[in-house]
């Protein structure tokens, strides 16, 4: 029986890089987004929708399907350990635990807000991509297209679920959530991997930094709206632009009181 972890954070934090880097490990495998939460949280509204019209024991039939759903999901990854990623994880800790065997074990990236939107800045002014999703969202509300905008619309629009799903579980269920913070991944990388390998109680592994393969990325990345969204390094090292040279020290005042 494979044993099954969660990844999950804020994006633009690193959860790309972190799961390529842990895909290192034959044992382990690690997945780019994947629509199992949702599939989970579909089969549970559809199943408690049908009470009104048929009599059956809704609790255990969701949690047997769940079981099976989870079970089979992977059946044809070949390792023991599977670490699904989906961004709103923490948020659904509860239906883990109420649907399925599972005791949840969450990894979260995070890194400061301000540089989370600033990420996004300069990858639009980076790869000069004039269809991103960001300023075409802003063109199609007839908002004129600013830094401060920009700023706006990411944190509303691609920040706030992921912030306010991993707010909840740190707030509600601590012991199941592990916080990577990216600066320190980045600073620390060996460190940080072993709290990861002792959190999720696992046998380490020697992971190589200055050789990472992309085995995480998005292959839809133009469908995400946003090319090169999910491209990392092949070594790990700090390129961050400071935030307050790209979104002013006005918007990084605004956005770091939402800063864990």
């Amino acid at each position: 029986m494979k044993k099954l972890f969660f990844l999950s954070g804020i994006p633009r934090s690193g959860s790309t890089l972190l799961g390529s880097i842990l895909n290192q490990n034959e044992k382990m495998y690690v997945s780019p987004t994947s629509p199992l939460g949702d599939l989970l949280s579909e089969i549970d509204k559809i199943l408690y929708g049908l009470t009104y019209q048929y009599t059956y024991d809704v609790d255990n039939v969701v949690k047997n399907i769940s079981n099976s759903i989870i079970i089979n999901f992977y059946n044809h990854i070949e390792k023991p350990y599977v670490i699904d990623k989906h961004r709103c994880w923490p948020l659904n800790i509860e239906s883990i635990k109420k649907f399925t065997n599972i005791e949840p074990k969450i990894i979260a990236t995070y890194r400061p807000i301000p540089e989370a939107i600033t990420s996004y800045i300069s990858l639009i002014e980076r790869t000069k991509y004039m269809d991103n999703f960001i300023d075409e969202g802003l063109k199609n509300n007839h908002i004129e297209i600013t830094n401060t905008n920009r700023c706006e619309y990411i944190w509303k629009q691609c920040l706030t679920e992921s912030y306010e799903s991993l707010v909840y579980g740190l707030t509600n269920y601590p012991d199941s959530i592990h916080l990577i913070n990216y600066n320190d991944f980045i600073e620390n990388p060996q460190e940080e991997v072993k709290k990861i390998y002792d959190f999720l109680e696992v046998e380490e592994y020697e992971h190589n930094f200055d050789l990472i393969k992309n085995t995480c990325s998005e292959k839809k990345d133009k469908e995400w709206g946003l090319i090169g969204l999910h491209d990392i390094r092949s070594s790990l090292s700090r390129i961050s632009q400071d935030p307050i040279e790209v979104i002013g020290e006005e918007n990084v005042n605004l956005y770091s009181k939402f800063n864990l």
